[in-house]
């Protein structure tokens, strides 16, 4: 008990050292620490933080802020990931795209293709863009307009030009 009041009289004492205004040591009052006493100060100041055990605090200090990370990722993931699951779509809805895609001779990954370009440009109802050229038009010139915004070129880019045969196949 001693020790923690030792503690906290050389706490109030360094506190005291410096003025808040000049940062300068008074020198008026001969009750304020020393130079000279400062290094047995500082021990027992450390002395008092030392007396207990800070593990579970620094543990919550570090989980803390981990967990707002955690937290942080898993919102951004959420947001950016908007993708289209085919299975979501309306029993009819799916017929009708499966139809149109067995006629046009499209494999599954040019439907799933497709489908996420319209959902990524807003196309209602989504099969619109395995139907209506101009709507097919507009999601590739919008396409073509993002790649450019990127600084792809649109002839070396890859889905273009899958997007690009596709039409091809379609109309």
């Amino acid at each position: 008990m001693a020790e923690e009041t030792k503690g906290q009289d050389a706490l109030y004492k360094v506190g005291k050292y410096f003025d808040p205004k000049d940062v300068k040591p008074k020198i008026t009052d001969p009750e304020e620490i020393t130079l000279q006493d400062a290094p047995k100060t500082i021990r027992e100041v450390d002395r008092y933080f030392k007396g207990g055990a800070y593990d579970f605090e620094i543990f919550l200090a570090l989980l803390f802020p981990a967990i707002l990370i955690l937290i942080f990722l898993i919102i951004a993931r959420k947001g950016s990931g908007k993708s289209i699951d085919v299975d979501e779509l309306s029993e009819n809805d799916y017929d009708f795209i499966e139809v149109v895609r067995q006629q046009k001779g499209l494999e599954e990954f040019d439907r799933d293709f497709l489908l996420q370009l319209a959902f990524e440009h807003s196309v209602k109802p989504l099969y619109q863009i395995l139907i209506d050229k101009d709507v097919f038009e507009k999601v590739e010139q919008e396409f073509v307009n993002e790649a450019n915004e990127q600084g792809k070129h649109s002839e070396a880019d890859k889905r273009i030009r899958h997007l690009r045969k596709l039409k091809l196949k379609l109309f």
